[in-house]
């Protein structure tokens, strides 16, 4: 079946089939390439993008932290207002700084939607409510001289408060921190299944080019022989070599005219019939070259 499809293809379409498969061919290796070249850019930008922005803001909570613990025992210390008014509006500054990076930090967590990381940003929420009260109580009681309240309330009350706090923000920053362990870890899994799979593909894509090609070279370069050999033998005075089955193609037109050709010359020559080698009556066929 597949033989007598070939033989009914002219020469012009076998080629152009066997090179248009060859470029398929070419076109998946690429097409795998192009997929797995966007899945990783996909998971290293939840790497760099988003678990590195939220590491960053996290910092920033951790930072916002401590400057305000260090600037209400500075304003415990402190005994001239000029200093403790500067202490006092840093602190201002450093809780309107926190509540801006953490208010960006629970709409991105929110906006993706991963239950542990809510529940960390809901700890951290919760600890803060608890503890920038007692940190402002005791920046108060300092800045009306109460010095040895506002001692009693940093020691036995806000930093029991600032230690949890600190806590939870630690493990959300280490629950990022694995979070990119795990998608670097998964990129490269899949860099390794993508790399066996592209290479399966392009070695079986090699595979069946050179396949295509032997086919395709052996189908011109047969029928060419048996018409170079007939050609030559017409040459030599012999009018009995057989032809080849009949074709649909060029060579076929080509074995044809040959035919006619031989034809011709055994009614030009008068062969008679006892010489056989110039006078068989049907001319036999060769097989179809594959």
């Amino acid at each position: 079946m597949g033989k007598s499809a070939a033989l009914h293809l002219s020469l012009a379409k076998r080629l152009g089939l066997g090179f248009s498969m060859l470029l398929l061919a070419t076109c998946l290796v690429a097409g795998l390439s192009l997929w797995e070249l966007q899945a990783q850019g996909q998971r290293m930008r939840q790497i760099v993008e988003v678990n590195n922005s939220k590491a960053e803001l996290a910092h920033g909570l951790m930072e916002n932290i401590s400057s305000m613990a260090i600037q209400a025992r500075s304003i415990t210390l402190l005994t001239d207002v000029k200093d403790i008014d500067a202490e006092t509006a840093q602190m201002a500054q450093a809780l309107r700084d926190y509540a801006k990076l953490f208010q960006t930090l629970d709409q991105q967590v929110r906006a993706e939607g991963d239950p542990p990381e809510l529940a960390l940003t809901t700890a951290i929420a919760a600890a803060a409510d608890k503890a920038i009260p007692l940190i402002k109580q005791a920046a108060h009681e300092g800045e009306i001289g109460a010095g040895v309240e506002a001692t009693l309330t940093l020691t036995s009350r806000v930093r029991p408060a600032e230690t949890e706090w600190r806590k939870h923000v630690s493990s959300y920053l280490a629950h990022v921190a694995a979070e990119n362990g795990h998608a670097a870890e998964q990129a490269l899994q899949a860099q390794h299944r993508a790399g066996l799979l592209i290479g399966g593909v392009l070695l079986l894509a090699l595979v069946f080019g050179a396949l295509l090609a032997w086919r395709t070279t052996r189908s011109v370069t047969v029928p060419v022989g048996q018409a170079v050999q007939l050609a030559e033998g017409i040459a030599q005075g012999d009018l009995s070599l057989p032809l080849p089955d009949q074709r649909h193609d060029e060579m076929g037109r080509l074995f044809d005219a040959m035919s006619r050709m031989q034809n011709h010359l055994r009614e030009l020559v008068g062969v008679s019939a006892p010489q056989q080698s110039l006078c068989a009556p049907p001319v036999p066929r060769l097989p179809p070259a594959t």
